[in-house]
């Protein structure tokens, strides 16, 4: 069995190929259809990317024994595809 701290490795690892995944794919879409209301619990695709990185923001500052920089799980930290996946 790894160690917890191997453990954690791999789940960041996991989440960096996702989160890789995911724009690569969202990245042949046009900033209307990102924009587009679908309906969904953050209103459009990106609000949904948004509010997972806030999750990661979040969870990455636990990990760190930090305070979480938000519990605002709808907030629009970047209106633009390529800022936040930037960031």
């Amino acid at each position: 069995m790894p160690d917890i701290f191997e453990l954690f490795r791999r789940f960041a690892r996991y989440n960096t190929l996702a989160n890789q995944r995911l724009y690569d794919a969202c990245s042949d879409l046009s900033d209307d259809e990102l924009k587009a209301d679908r309906k969904a619990f953050f209103g459009n695709i990106l609000g949904t990317l948004n509010h997972l990185l806030t999750g990661d923001r979040i969870w990455l500052a636990r990990l760190e024994g930090g305070e979480a920089p938000s519990t605002g799980l709808g907030n629009v930290l970047f209106e633009e595809f390529s800022a936040l996946r930037d960031a």
